[in-house]
């Protein structure tokens, strides 16, 4: 469990540190005019009209399943791999208990808190608005040592 809070974490405060991480890159050309557009812009004529539709025949079924002229081979399930897969299906259980076990908690201005998840109880990410020992009043915290404060724009580095 502890690992999985701590990914979860993680991928929270690099989703918070992209934005800084951001390059300088030149600006797009602006757009051109319609005149310009027009001018690039050569003439078609316009595409047939077509009233019927081609009927889909057995020959185009068969080309379906073919492969560099080659049909495709496909492979049997025996009886007894038919009972082993028989009723098998992706479970949705741990998605949704990790779902019920986690808290989201907004904002609180005595604490400075803007946002915090918890994870069967004891925190696992927090954002925060206030004074700290960090250079920055916006910081966040992540486990393991959720006493330490972060700056949202270096979050290997701890205060």
């Amino acid at each position: 469990m502890k690992l999985k809070s701590t990914l979860f974490a993680g991928v929270l405060a690099a989703s918070l540190a992209v934005p800084a991480f951001a390059n300088d890159a030149p600006v797009a050309a602006p757009l051109p005019s319609e005149a310009m557009l027009q001018a690039q812009v050569e003439v078609t004529p316009k595409p047939e009209v077509v009233t019927a539709l081609p009927q889909f025949t057995a020959q185009d079924t068969q080309m379906l399943f073919e492969q560099d002229d080659q049909p495709m081979q496909l492979a049997v399930l025996s009886q007894q791999e038919m009972v082993e897969t028989e009723g098998a299906r992706f479970s949705f259980r741990p998605i949704v208990n990790v779902w019920r076990n986690t808290n989201f908690d907004g904002y609180n201005p005595g604490t400075g808190r803007i946002f915090q998840v918890r994870y069967n109880g004891p925190p696992v990410f927090r954002i925060d608005y206030a004074p700290n020992p960090s250079p920055t009043t916006l910081h966040f915290h992540l486990p393991p040592n959720m006493n330490a404060h972060r700056p949202w724009y270096a979050p290997w580095r701890t205060y």
